[in-house]
């Protein structure tokens, strides 16, 4: 226990560090079939970086993501084998070394029985509440599909993501955002993928290519004194996207 807490701890100094890399999002995860066992707890610390990153605000009061820093902790429940509740507190650190408690995020999520299938799917629902530095409008909500295969050491996974606002002139028109991830086993606790994110805009009028977000990861999970890592670094495509990050989500089950 007292690595674990050390581990997350570590996570949280990165708030103090000088010169840091930056984030766009408070959380960069493709869901696949994981879910907490009945009356267990879990603790997910997203913190997310980006090296180089995008200068100019996309709205008013929008904070660049260009040097600045994310932290966002997650604490999840299993309220039966195949329903999860989860929240997040979305902190940030800006270029300028100001650091905010973005607001609050929850969710639901649930995970179809597989019964031994090699396919999967789910459907995780959250609704947040951020400051308008980290969304154009207060109050948003997503509705993250989740649809995957193992197959031997190989998964799958695709989240096609839809977001809607609940305010502002553009209230209740989805945006689509889809996740891909392929990942392989190639030894016990220690798994290689690719995720891949994309940012299309509107789902009824998807942006030109240059417009869009599309982001690509290289990625490691394994597990370290109890915890389970995912780390990856990624690629941004076109001028909508950062271009250089760091991800890192450090988990564990109580």
């Amino acid at each position: 226990m007292r690595s674990r807490i050390m581990l997350i701890a570590a996570a949280l100094v990165f708030l103090h560090a000088k010169g840091a890399l930056a984030a766009s999002n408070d959380e960069i995860q493709v869901y696949d079939d994981a879910i907490n066992k009945p009356g267990e707890w879990g603790l997910d610390t997203h913190v997310n970086y980006v090296r180089s990153g995008v200068t100019t605000p996309a709205w008013p009061g929008d904070a660049p993501s260009s040097h600045s820093l994310r932290v966002t902790p997650e604490l999840s429940y299993g309220l039966s084998k195949t329903w999860e509740l989860g929240a997040y507190l979305p902190l940030l650190k800006v270029a300028d070394g100001t650091k905010y408690v973005e607001g609050a995020k929850v969710r639901i999520k649930y995970m179809a029985p597989s019964d031994g299938d090699s396919f999967y799917w789910g459907l995780n629902q959250e609704l947040g509440w951020v400051s308008l530095r980290s969304a154009e409008q207060h109050w948003n909500v997503e509705i993250r599909p989740i649809f995957g295969i193992r197959t031997g050491k190989w998964n799958l996974t695709v989240n096609p993501i839809i977001g809607f606002e609940l305010s502002g002139p553009n209230k209740e028109i989805p945006d689509f955002s889809p996740a891909f991830r392929a990942s392989y086993e190639v030894a016990n606790n220690l798994s290689l993928g690719l995720e891949h994110y994309a940012g299309l805009g509107k789902l009824e009028h998807i942006s030109p290519y240059g417009q869009q977000s599309q982001d690509t990861y290289i990625v490691v999970d394994t597990e370290l004194a109890g915890c389970a890592i995912n780390f990856g670094v990624g690629k941004g495509w076109n001028a909508s996207s950062d271009k250089w990050t760091v991800k890192a989500i450090i988990g564990t089950r109580f």
